[in-house]
């Protein structure tokens, strides 16, 4: 190996050693498209965030991408809960085109999509437990829900095909009546009665830069065992 090769790589080493752990891919990529589109001018953590939240505050065509749900907890209180709008992301989404957009156009073509064949809504929920998984009190653990199409289950296997609804720290779960079940129950009312858009109705439209328009329709497909949410598909005649 040169010298010129060994510095080259202990230079790229202490890189590695000197900031906050990332993975190797991770770090590669950064470096890859530093190299390519040079530093950005605003760097900071804060800078960072501002940038979040600049993106959480679009608006859609279907409302704003982050709203709040009111949750009863067991002291008789409310706690608000944010989440995804599904059909501001489902819009914001198909709007910028790319990949998720031909998955989309292709699934609702392959289907057969209608108003009389919608498509089935799967929501899911995990708890997820970062940092460190056996410590006795373990404040980071939170729950995720999530919401996909059963037409989509050739890529279940892929995180991307499952769209998230809400990131719940498990304190807070554990403060809410009923826990996760009340969760499940406030996001399965957002998609049949709780935004403008209901899919019971009208369904939700999605337009893309070319203003072609796509209108779709679901039912719920895969009911979960908790108690909110069997009354809310019962309030709607699902069950």
């Amino acid at each position: 190996m040169s010298d010129v090769r060994a510095a080259k790589l202990r230079r790229l080493n202490k890189l590695r050693m000197r900031v906050p752990h990332t993975s190797d891919s991770a770090l590669a990529a950064i470096l890859k498209d530093v190299a390519e589109n040079g530093i950005p001018d605003l760097v900071s953590r804060n800078h960072i965030h501002e940038a979040t939240m600049q993106l959480l505050d679009i608006d859609t065509a279907n409302g704003k991408l982050l709203i709040q749900l009111p949750s009863t907890t067991v002291t008789g209180g409310v706690e608000l809960v944010y989440a995804v709008n599904p059909f501001a992301f489902l819009s914001h989404a198909y709007y910028n085109g790319g990949s998720f957009q031909t998955l989309l156009d292709d699934t609702v073509a392959r289907e057969g999509h209608s108003s009389d064949n919608p498509l089935k809504l799967v929501i899911y929920g995990d708890e997820v437990t970062p940092g460190k998984e056996l410590a006795h009190d373990n404040q980071r653990k939170i729950w995720c829900l999530y919401f996909s199409f059963g037409e989509l289950l050739p890529v279940f296997h892929m995180e991307e095909a499952w769209f998230p609804l809400v990131i719940l720290r498990t304190s807070i779960v554990a403060r809410i009546a009923g826990g996760v079940s009340q969760v499940y129950a406030e996001c399965i009312r957002l998609f049949f009665g709780g935004l403008p858009s209901n899919m019971c109705t009208g369904g939700c439209v999605l337009v893309d830069k070319a203003g072609k328009l796509l209108r779709l329709s679901y039912k719920m497909a895969v009911p979960t065992r908790c108690c909110g949410t069997a009354r809310v598909m019962q309030e709607h005649g699902f069950v």
